[in-house]
């Protein structure tokens, strides 16, 4: 291994091991616990905005014809 790959390795374990030892487990597991919350929140958004999509269809969804309709159609 070259000298400066050496060097770069040593110093990102060197800033890690500090911030894991003045509490950046901590710093992370919040972290973590903060962005698992978000997901959770942005799913329950997603599933409530994709009922209520499918109780009220937009008019083009119900002026779309079927696959049957389609094929009866003769294309230009």
């Amino acid at each position: 291994m070259k000298a400066l790959p050496l060097i770069l390795a040593l110093l990102t374990t060197t800033t890690m091991a500090s911030a894991f030892a003045e509490g950046g487990a901590e710093r992370l597991q919040e972290h973590h616990d903060r962005w698992a919350l978000q997901m959770q929140q942005q799913q329950q958004k997603q599933q409530a905005l994709a009922k209520e999509t499918a109780a009220h269809p937009t008019q083009e969804q119900a002026q779309a014809p079927t696959g049957q309709d389609q094929a009866a159609t003769p294309s230009s």
